[in-house]
């Protein structure tokens, strides 16, 4: 299908611009300010926000039955414009690694949007061969369980950094709603310390939950220029969403209640007139080489 979307509001990292995309063969083959002269199908979509497809970070999915994932996947992420996850699996133990993995991945085989894989697990847990193993999957985050100064300061962080080189996993912290904030922001400051100061990949603070990731997060996770944003030689991955809906253009995308008019997530319908269309298995696990590439 070949197709012009021509002078369409863009809305992308709380940036507003008007842009023209050009679709042909299952790719986006042109997009930017001028409008192109080409004999193709215009589309009119000037009621319309234009925004790239959602990446969330969806942690602890629990398995379901298939209709009840059906649902949930439906309502909790093609809703929202999500066209791909975030998510992890949890280990108390090295030795649970590949188990937890392998069930996590089968959990996920008939996920409708794509999805990137993280391990979650206690700081005083972390050893190099995780890491190690991390890299062999690719699996490009490591979701680190902070409890204590006292952990972080007692692991081998130069062990952990040479294990990490080159693909350089991201270590992302998660600090227990049960801690109070002055004992979290301690926590996460000394987490940023120690690993600034041991030049390794890492987030300063958690990730929010069931959000837009940005921009910044996207590059340094791996994920940039694969998903998230729109761009020539990329996937047909956007949301169509009517101005009305959302009044306040440029402020962060935190409203859950704005559904999409129109999604397409690679290429194919995902929702239609704000009815989610379930696909069984057409997201796939993204593999990621090598983090903050573009960072």
């Amino acid at each position: 299908m070949r197709y012009l979307m021509e002078d369409v509001t863009f809305l992308s990292d709380n940036h507003i611009k008007k842009i023209s995309v050009l679709v042909q063969k299952n790719e986006i083959r042109y997009i930017g300010y001028s409008i192109p002269k080409f004999n193709v199908m215009k589309l009119n979509v000037q009621a319309f926000f234009l925004t790239p497809s959602f990446v969330f970070y969806s942690p602890n999915i629990p398995s379901f039955s298939f209709e009840t994932f059906k649902t949930y996947f439906s309502r909790e992420y093609l809703l929202k414009g999500c066209g791909c996850i975030l998510t992890d699996f949890t280990i108390q133990y090295q030795h649970q690694f590949t188990e937890k993995l392998e069930k996590k991945r089968l959990e996920l085989l008939n996920s409708p949007i794509d999805y990137v894989l993280g391990v979650n697990l206690k700081a005083n847990k972390l050893t190099a061969k995780i890491v190690h193993m991390c890299k062999r999957e690719m699996i490009p985050a490591l979701f680190i369980d902070l409890d204590n100064v006292q952990e972080l300061v007692e692991i081998p962080w130069g062990w952990i950094r040479e294990a990490a080189y080159p693909n350089k996993p991201i270590f992302i912290p998660k600090v227990s709603s049960r801690q109070n904030l002055f004992y979290k922001r301690q926590l996460l400051k000394k987490w940023h310390e120690i690993l600034q100061y041991e030049k390794i990949d890492h987030l300063p603070s958690p990730l929010s939950p069931n959000k837009p990731l940005s921009l910044d997060i996207l590059k340094k996770i791996g994920l940039y220029p694969k998903k998230g944003v729109l761009k020539a030689g990329g996937e047909i991955s956007y949301n169509l969403v009517l101005k009305q809906a959302k009044r306040d253009d440029l402020s962060p995308w935190n409203d859950n209640n704005i559904i999409p008019h129109i999604s397409v997530n690679n290429g194919k319908f995902v929702i239609i007139d704000q009815n989610p269309v379930f696909c069984p298995g057409f997201g796939r696990e993204i593999s990621i080489r090598m983090t903050g590439l573009f960072k």
